[in-house]
């Protein structure tokens, strides 16, 4: 009976010590960045990779964690999508577009309510008029720093893309947005960056923005909208380099905005105004108009009107309302219009500080000063109804000669990407000119900054822009002395085929960045690069409310202390967006006092245990600590105010806790942890176990013998 009751003794501490060395607590891995696939084709099984895609966009969505990319194949996608997580979602990556066509009615078709989502790519649209709600859109954006980059948006009675009051500094680039009530529409919300988008058939306004500030739009194309871009109530909106057209009533329409610049724009072939303006305290500047009902119609006060071309207007070149007061006209050129101006208000139409007026076609006086030379401006008054101008500019001189000597030459073929247009420009009697780049095709500018100034006469007139493969290309230029001017032939050339593949660009923010409030911090992106192009555009959003375009080295002053996001933003020759973040640490003064580090302990364990090690005696005299690193002299890290770790092997460890502050300073402490064998104070192994049993059944096999 003894040895029944030993046996079984054993063969319990046999299951025991099994279970112990097999069943053991393993450490979590950590969480890595993930691409998932989707393809709603027909698959046997489905996990989210390339050979087995998810069949629903939101399922992927559903699966992913923060910092995952979505993969959509081409097809029809029958869903409402909720983003509520920093993912980057691509459509259209195979078989043609990926195209999102709701049959519920739900404000949103799309909805993006998580931070830093990047979002390109595909087609939403409302085949059905599903969408019944007055103020719904396509896609709406309830979250702030969002990339909308590169998507076809058509065909609803609403909006087409939204952004919410509760979101700022988003970047709404390259999309095509056709057939809506409103193509993008931004309620009280501010640096907002609207680029490169087109926009069209709009049954309202293409852009509109109320109650906004500090949002800029810039080199867009609008054309067949009952509006192209309305603001109203707003506050230092920039619009610059985009070309309206063909607006039933507004290029573009302002009611009581302020400090707004409008720069470089091109306005032609709108059926109403060009521009309405109920602006105040603004600058209006080198504008292009032609062929407008009206060029432009002024409201408001003390803005300052100069550099716009203006010619062919049916109506009125430049129109003032009874209100208007206190504007400055100065430097602008009407040619041809049916009236060059209105006068119905109290403004002037010279700048007396300069002693120069506008250019006016219809000015019949001369320039001939006491001995015969000319100084550039009308000997006599420009005299129209209500209008007064000093210092008219008429048609005083010869001519430039017709621009010559083309590059690349007429008919040339296999031409790079980045194009370099050059011709020569002379005049008999002028030392500087003005060269503008057409195209042939539009007789649009190029660009809206397709403007060479001050070249001498007799030298060459150089502009360079990206234009896609496989283009024929038509370009004239047109050259003026700032009073007459002159056409070149219409030349065309050829670029060169299109590769089979395009990289994304490679964005390096730099940093991270340290700075003193109120002293500027310089940032460099320099060392961002597109593997098969160049970078065509930079964004960077400062992580303070504010943000700067195209400069790759801009400089940035914060008003407060603290660590803030920066987010460079890249776009290359193709199209292709990429975002990166770094880190700026601003400090209140050039003092700052270093946390205090405690890493608590000594500490015991064992091999394969769970040790918890706790820094909360740690603090800061005069901030707060960002962040708590462990070092655990084994080769491997720790993060956290309290943290766990196993060992692998025993021994005594010297364990490190570094601590950082919100201004960058550091702080480190030591403490120890002693680490036993995992079979210190377990039951014998197997092999002793063993031994000690056949000595046991020796003995007792001896003694019944005896």
């Amino acid at each position: 009976m003894k040895v029944k009751t030993i046996v079984i003794i054993i063969f319990i501490i046999l299951i025991l010590n099994i279970f112990m060395n097999v069943f053991v607590i393993k450490k979590p891995k950590a969480q890595e960045t993930r691409f998932i696939y989707v393809d709603n084709a027909f698959y046997p099984h489905r996990d989210g990779s390339p050979e087995y895609p998810l069949a629903s966009i939101q399922e992927a969505i559903d699966k992913a964690n923060d910092g995952d990319t979505i993969y959509v194949f081409g097809g029809s996608y029958t869903e409402n999508l909720i983003i509520n997580k920093k993912l980057k979602l691509w459509g259209s990556v195979e078989r043609g577009d990926t195209i999102i066509d709701s049959r519920f009615d739900v404000r949103y078709f799309v909805q993006i309510t998580a931070e830093q989502v990047e979002f390109q790519s595909f087609t939403i649209t409302d085949t059905r008029d599903i969408l019944t709600s007055p103020i719904g859109a396509l896609l709406g954006i309830k979250a702030s720093n969002v990339v909308v980059q590169s998507n076809n948006i058509n065909h609803s009675n609403a909006y087409g893309i939204y952004v919410d009051p509760i979101s700022n500094g988003n970047f709404i680039s390259g999309n095509n947005i056709n057939d809506t009530k409103n193509g993008i529409v931004i309620s009280s919300s501010f640096n907002n960056d609207i680029v490169d988008n087109t926009l069209s058939n709009c049954t309202d306004s293409a852009i509109y923005l109320f109650s906004c500030s500090n949002n800029r739009i810039y080199e867009n194309v609008l054309f067949d909208n009952l509006i192209g871009i309305k603001i109203s109530d707003s506050t230092n909106t920039n619009v610059s380099n985009n070309t309206i057209t063909a607006s039933d009533l507004y290029g573009i329409f302002m009611d009581n905005n302020r400090l707004d610049i409008i720069n470089n724009n091109i306005l032609y072939d709108n059926m109403g105004y060009g521009m309405y303006l109920n602006l105040f305290d603004g600058e209006i500047f080198e504008n292009n108009f032609d062929n407008n009902s009206r060029g432009i119609t002024l409201a408001g006060s003390n803005c300052k009107i100069y550099d716009n071309y203006i010619s062919n207007s049916t109506g009125t070149g430049i129109y003032t309302i009874s209100s208007s007061h206190s504007h400055i006209i100065y430097l602008n050129k009407l040619i041809d219009n049916s009236k060059n101006a209105q006068e119905y208000g109290s403004n002037l139409w010279y700048n007396s500080m300069l002693e120069k007026g506008n250019y006016w076609s219809d000015y019949e006086g001369v320039d001939l000063m006491p001995d015969g030379i000319g100084d550039g401006i009308g000997d006599t008054y420009y005299v129209q109804g209500r209008i007064l101008d000093k210092y008219p500019i008429g048609f005083f001189t010869s001519p430039p000669d017709r621009p010559s000597n083309p590059n690349p030459s007429d008919l040339q073929e296999n031409v790079g990407l980045e194009i370099t247009l050059q011709v020569t420009v002379s005049d008999p009697d002028e030392d500087e000119l003005t060269a503008y780049f057409y195209r042939g095709d539009t007789n649009t500018l190029i660009k809206p900054d397709a403007i060479v100034k001050n070249i001498p006469s007799g030298q060459k007139a150089n502009f360079t822009f990206i234009q896609g493969f496989d283009t024929a290309f038509t370009w004239y230029v047109i050259v003026n002395d700032s009073k007459l001017e002159n056409k070149s032939e219409t030349w065309i050339f050829t670029t060169r085929s299109a590769p089979p593949d395009n990289k994304p660009p490679i964005v390096r923010p730099g940093g991270p960045y340290t700075g003193v409030v109120n002293y500027p911090v310089s940032f460099d992106g320099s060392e961002s690069y597109d593997p098969d192009g160049n970078i065509v555009f930079y964004r960077w959003n400062f992580g303070d409310g504010t943000s700067e375009i195209l400069s790759d080295t801009p400089s940035h002053a914060y008003l407060t202390p603290g660590v803030h996001n920066v987010i460079l933003t890249v776009v290359d020759n193709d199209r292709t967006c990429t975002t990166n973040t770094t880190t700026v640490t601003i400090y209140g003064s050039t003092y700052n006092i270093n946390p205090i580090s405690d890493a608590g302990g000594p500490y015991t364990g064992k091999v394969t245990d769970l040790v918890v090690f706790d820094g909360s005696k740690s603090y800061d005299e005069d901030g707060t600590i960002q962040n708590y690193t462990w070092d655990f002299n084994d080769g491997t890290t720790g993060y956290g105010q309290i943290t766990t770790h196993n060992f692998a092997s025993a021994g005594t460890f010297v364990v490190t806790l570094t601590v950082t502050d919100n201004y960058g300073g550091k702080n480190s402490a030591f403490t120890q942890v002693t680490v036993q064998s995992a079979t210190d104070d377990q039951s014998p192994g197997f092999e002793i176990i063993l031994t000690i049993s056949v000595i046991l059944l020796i003995l007792l096999w001896k003694r019944r013998r005896l």
